[in-house]
């Protein structure tokens, strides 16, 4: 599939099936603040789509979904009061971290950072280890380093995820790993990326009230 036509697909779903699907789930969470009937969000699954991405993410993320087990749950936990560091190492998943960061932005009203790894390589070294006996009310917002993973790194989108990854856990920064449910093509990772994020700033929403 050439580059241009990649584009325009990703753009159709995204407005034809996925800003509806997203749209009730904002809603749902204005009528009820995620005590969802069962009916609510898993309509989502009713929409037609070339991919499966859509009814599984909305399956995985759903509400009634444990938080251990609910990665819009989790994403949403680590990033309350947190800078999300938002990366992708293919060209879908770097167009993902810039939505999910645009949301997160809205959401919360503060900073979200989307960018290359090698601007969030000196964030990540210049932040401190924890140290246990500081008050948290006194500490500046920590970065989250979020990670989305479509499947398509090349060699040197492999390296830097390692480099990412390495220089968190020497610095003590918290790491949230998006993953794929859909392997059905470029669009369905894309759509499956973008949807988990998505479902992360509805969550963390709702602990900042804005819906």
């Amino acid at each position: 599939m050439r580059f241009e036509a990649l584009e325009q697909r990703i753009h159709d779903v995204h407005v034809d099936e996925f800003l509806p699907a997203y749209d009730h789930l904002v809603k749902a969470i204005s009528a009820s603040k995620v005590n969802w009937l069962s009916n609510n969000i898993l309509k989502v699954s009713l929409i037609s789509t070339s991919s499966t991405a859509l009814p599984m993410v909305a399956e995985q993320c759903s509400p009634h979904k444990d938080l251990s087990l609910n990665p819009g749950k989790g994403a949403a936990i680590a990033l309350a009061d947190a800078l999300p560091l938002v990366w992708g190492g293919s060209m879908l998943a770097a167009r993902a971290a810039r939505r999910i960061a645009e949301e997160l932005r809205r959401v919360t009203g503060r900073a979200a950072l989307a960018t290359p790894a090698e601007d969030i390589v000196p964030i990540l070294s210049a932040t401190q280890p924890r140290d246990p006996f500081a008050d948290p009310t006194d500490e500046p917002a920590r970065p989250v380093l979020v990670t989305l993973d479509d499947g398509n790194d090349d060699r040197a989108a492999a390296h830097a995820r390692s480099v990412l990854l390495d220089i968190a856990a020497t610095q003590q920064v918290r790491v949230v790993e998006l993953d794929c449910f859909d392997d059905t093509g470029p669009v369905g990772r894309h759509v499956s990326l973008l949807q988990q994020g998505l479902y992360a700033a509805a969550y963390l929403g709702v602990g900042y009230d804005e819906y």
